[in-house]
């Protein structure tokens, strides 16, 4: 049998490297790591970030040479009965940040759940999500809460 040589690239979320997208790219570079999953940056959830803001970070991201792969949006992280007031801009928003960034993941709630949702709503959130997504070239990724 052949000795196989793989080489499997390691992400990381880039706030769980240090409080500064900076200090952050330069501490996963350390470690050998050059891609990043983006979720909370400065303030916020990445795509609720300014346009300046987006730009500062992806020139930070540029010149330290971390290519991202994905975004860890907030999208969906309401009440499950709720997921269809979330507009379609919103989601298409979300996916043009992944866009913007180069980014082919995305991940998205299904809701949190309380006495009030319906296994429709969530059917009808993950068809939405997914055909959405998928028409950018964007994979969802679906996390579950226990709330």
């Amino acid at each position: 049998m052949e000795d196989v040589n793989w080489e499997i690239p390691l992400a990381a979320y880039l706030d769980e490297a240090g409080e500064e997208p900076l200090s952050s790219c330069q501490n996963l570079k350390e470690h050998g790591i050059h891609y990043a999953f983006l979720r909370h940056i400065w303030s916020g959830n990445v795509v609720n970030l300014s346009d300046n803001s987006h730009a500062k970070l992806k020139k930070i991201l540029l010149d330290e040479q971390i290519s991202v792969i994905g975004i860890a949006s907030d999208l969906g992280k309401a009440p499950a009965n709720k997921l269809a007031d979330i507009s379609d801009e919103t989601i298409n928003n979300t996916a043009n940040i992944c866009k913007y960034y180069n980014a082919s993941m995305v991940r998205v709630f299904i809701g949190e759940h309380d006495n009030y949702f319906t296994a429709e709503d969530i059917d009808n959130w993950l068809v939405r999500i997914q055909s959405i997504f998928l028409s950018h070239g964007i994979q969802p990724l679906i996390e579950i809460t226990p709330d």
